[in-house]
């Protein structure tokens, strides 16, 4: 039996060799992309400087490496290496856009924040425009609640926002100019600015919560026919019911200044409940301070 000699196989590139060859390549970039002379194209002297640029790369690589590289291995791994980056980069991109059961939620404030406004039309078509905005400003508030590092004021968002869901009395109302629809907004004990500033103490300060009325029970699940008629109104009709493409310019325009409006009312009424809060805990601590100098502790 003739005995064959098994080619032994290169060692994997190191970490330390993958750090030294993109730090080479990226400082020879110009040279290596090709974007370093438009008239220069694909003549010697352009070919001749990307050889030079890949054998510096090389050299590079080879003071960490433990084994000699050559030039055409270092060329190929890197090319391999940035297929796999840009592959693994549109993986991500892909797991934003909501295609993963595991990031569906993160997926879908990514895609909510790059494509508000058009989302915003399609949600209008299907729940409406005011449940639109309900969950436009419920997206604002979970984004500004991340955002806010004060235990403090992390507390009066997360009341606000219970207050916002759950809240059946709504008093602030914004009318649209066209549809003359009034958008419910809920809103703190924030005083107008024509009249004077009443303090009505800390228990009037916090905004009441009304709970949510539980669902009367019913049998409509036991019948056959059950469902059948919601199934005939589907997405796609409601799709077709959007604004066209010559008055979808206005109704963004429209759509934005609502938004807009509403986040500066929003805005203002965190700031108010933000300092209603602070005077709240001042009042607390003081009467809780003066109760315990008026009765020590033995």
């Amino acid at each position: 039996m003739e005995y064959r000699h098994k080619k032994k196989r290169r060692p994997n590139f190191t970490d330390p060799e993958l750090m030294a060859m993109v730090s080479a390549v990226s400082k020879q970039q110009d040279i290596l992309s090709g974007e370093f002379n438009l008239n220069v194209g694909r003549t010697l002297e352009a070919k001749k400087l990307k050889a030079r640029a890949w054998r510096d790369v090389t050299d590079a690589v080879n003071t960490v490496s433990h084994v000699h590289r050559y030039t055409a291995e270092v060329r190929r791994k890197y090319r391999y290496f940035k297929c796999d980056t840009k592959r693994k980069k549109d993986f991500e991109k892909k797991l934003l856009r909501g295609k993963s059961a595991l990031n569906s939620e993160r997926g879908t404030k990514a895609y909510f924040l790059r494509n508000g406004v058009q989302l915003f039309l399609k949600i209008s078509a299907f729940l409406g425009k005011q449940r639109a905005v309900h969950i436009y400003l419920c997206f604002v508030l979970v984004k500004l609640r991340s955002a806010v590092k004060s235990l403090e004021k992390k507390i009066y968002i997360y009341i606000f926002f219970l207050t916002f869901i759950f809240s059946e009395v709504k008093p602030h109302s914004l009318v649209s100019p066209k549809s003359e629809e009034p958008l419910d907004f809920p809103c703190s004990s924030a005083p107008d600015e024509g009249s004077a500033a009443e303090d009505p103490g800390p228990s009037a300060r916090f905004v009441t919560v009304a709970s949510p009325t539980p669902p009367s029970p019913t049998t409509n699940h036991l019948s056959p026919t059950y469902g059948s008629s919601q199934t005939s109104r589907t997405f796609n009709h409601h799709l077709r019911q959007c604004p066209g493409p010559q008055n979808s310019m206005t109704e963004m325009v429209e759509v934005q200044r609502q938004i807009r409006d509403l986040l500066q009312d929003i805005n203002n009424t965190v700031a108010t409940g933000f300092r209603d809060l602070a005077a709240a805990i001042r009042y607390a601590a003081d009467k809780g301070s003066q109760t315990a100098v008026k009765d020590p502790v033995n």
